[in-house]
C-alpha cells in the first residue's frame, strides 16, 4: 500500500508539471493560429481588423467595412485560452506584424494589457518562461525524491522476499 501512495504521488506530480506546460504549449498554438487568421483577414480585406471589434470581426462581418468591400469569415468560432479566458488583440506600430494577442492567464485579469508577470503574448518570449523558475527546481526536487523513495521502497521488499530466512530456535541452531 505505501508503495502506491508513493507512485500516486508522483504520477500526481508529473501530472500537474505536465498539465502546467500543456498550458503555455497551447497558448503558442493559438497565437499562430489567431495571428494567422488575421493576416488573412488583412489580405482579404486590406486592412486590419477594427480594434472596437477586435477578433469577433474574423467571424462576423464588421459594420465599418464599407458595402461592397472584400470580406470572409475566416474562422468559424474565437478560441478561448487554456482557462477559459479570451484572447486579447491589440494593433500598433511597436509591434512586428503591426498588431498582437495576449492571454490573461489563469487568473484571468491584466493590468498592463498583457504584460502582467502570469499574462502571455506575442511581443515578448519571456512571457512563456515559467513566472516562478524556483517552483519548478522544487518540483523536480520534490518528484525526483519521490521516485526515489519509491524505488528505495521496492527494492527493499524485493529484496526481502529473496533473501533465505534462518529460523532461530532456543537451542541456539546450527
Amino acid at each position: 500500500m505505501p508503495e502506491l501512495l508513493g507512485h500516486s504521488l508522483l504520477a500526481g506530480l508529473l501530472a500537474w508539471s505536465t498539465v502546467a506546460h500543456a498550458h503555455i504549449v497551447r497558448v503558442e498554438a493559438d497565437f499562430n493560429s489567431l495571428g494567422a487568421a488575421i493576416k488573412t483577414y488583412r489580405i482579404t480585406t486590406g486592412t486590419f481588423p477594427p480594434p472596437e471589434q477586435g477578433l469577433q470581426a474574423l467571424i462576423t462581418r464588421p459594420a465599418s467595412l464599407p458595402e461592397g468591400a472584400p470580406w470572409v469569415q475566416v474562422l468559424r468560432k474565437i478560441p478561448l485560452d487554456p482557462w477559459d479566458h479570451p484572447y486579447h488583440y491589440v494593433m500598433g506600430e511597436g509591434f512586428e506584424d503591426g498588431f498582437g494577442l495576449y492571454s490573461c492567464g489563469k487568473d484571468g485579469r491584466t493590468s498592463s494589457a498583457g504584460n502582467d508577470p502570469d499574462d502571455h503574448n506575442t511581443w515578448d518570449q519571456k512571457s512563456f518562461d515559467d513566472p516562478d523558475p524556483e517552483a519548478g527546481q522544487r518540483l523536480k526536487l520534490i518528484a525526483g525524491s519521490a521516485a526515489a523513495a519509491c524505488m528505495a521502497f521496492y527494492l527493499g521488499r524485493l529484496s526481502a522476499r529473496r533473501l533465505p530466512h534462518k529460523a532461530v530456535g532456543a537451542g541456539g541452531g546450527t
